[in-house]
């Protein structure tokens, strides 16, 4: 249900429409791997308004099709070449509550 909450307010509800905005220079990127495109996009259909994606490595993997080695490559890649940051955000004031955020750089004006 594109409505319901994950835990951390409306950072989390899913687009209403389920489908998300990519950059036609990243796609059209001849530098990047057919692989590394298609996690780009993925990232950009699971991402909030911000840009942020909040889904779990696993929600990630299965998305995209990929092993666990290949997905980390091709990620690891996007990251080398700022097309997207990967960072914690805490949750709540305990340390180890932090949840993982993959932020894509590009940005669309409104």
């Amino acid at each position: 249900d594109s409505s319901t909450s994950r835990g951390l307010g409306d950072v989390y509800k899913r687009q209403e429409n389920n489908y998300g905005f990519v950059s036609n220079e990243i796609i059209r990127d001849g530098t990047l791997t057919p692989e590394s495109r298609i996690l780009y996009a993925i990232l950009a259909t699971y991402s909030n308004q911000d840009r942020k994606c909040y889904s779990t490595i696993n929600e990630l993997i299965k998305a995209s099709g990929m092993c666990r080695t290949t997905f980390y490559r091709h990620m690891k890649s996007l990251e080398e070449k700022e097309i997207i940051k990967k960072y914690y955000e805490q949750t709540d004031k305990y340390p180890t509550h932090r949840k993982l955020v993959y932020e894509l750089c590009d940005r669309f004006s409104e």
